[in-house]
């Protein structure tokens, strides 16, 4: 299991660690109870609350921000990352390797480097229904392909599991190229059948 931790709300993400890194740093004074834990990139909480770490902080809970149990503000990205690493290479018994290097990018609180469910199932529906559609009834195939596919885009900016995105981006593509030359087919109809009525 990896670890994302970060120190404030709107704060850096520092990670990934193991288990046994996240205990370094607490055990360093870098974290409070109140920072935020992500596991395995997902849901953020506070690492008091966690159910790895939250006996770490027995005596920590009560403590007001900035009031011992570690630093006020954040800790540099070296020094979280420079800790992980001294972990690292004490199970190895060599030099500290690239497993951790530097701390990861930057992230804000509540954008976690995490992958919700894949909407790819949804994509590819839209892009065959708007693929179809072309070919063969453009109004109904084509605008329920629109509509998956566009669906299946907002489902991923909820998610951040962009899998199957350029198919979902194809399939509206798709889709309104479909609708717009249904309407003209409609329009030149009409236009033809005025021109021979009168």
């Amino acid at each position: 299991m990896q670890f994302y931790i970060a120190l404030e709300a709107g704060g850096k993400v520092y990670g990934p660690y193991d288990e046994a890194a996240v205990r370094k740093i607490i055990s360093a004074g870098r974290v409070r109870a109140d920072s935020y834990l992500s596991e395995d990139g997902g849901t953020w909480i506070r690492l008091g609350e966690s159910r790895h770490f939250a006996a770490l902080f027995a005596g920590q809970a009560s403590a007001a921000p900035g009031q011992g149990g570690g630093p006020a503000a954040a800790a540099p990205v070296d020094e979280m990352a420079d800790l992980a690493a001294a972990v690292s290479a004490e199970r190895s018994g060599g030099a500290a390797g690239a497993a951790y290097g530097h701390a990861g990018g930057a992230h804000a609180v509540g954008h976690p480097p995490y992958k919700g469910r894949s909407r790819s199932g949804l994509a590819i529906g839209g892009f065959v229904c708007s693929l179809i559609g072309l070919f063969t009834c453009p109004f109904l195939l084509c605008l329920i392909g629109l509509i998956l596919s566009a669906s299946a885009l907002s489902a991923m900016r909820r998610s951040r599991n962009y899998a199957g995105k350029g198919l979902a981006i194809a399939g509206v593509v798709l889709g309104i190229l479909g609708l717009l030359v249904a309407l003209g087919a409609v329009l030149f109809y009409f236009a033809a059948s005025g021109g021979s009525h009168g």
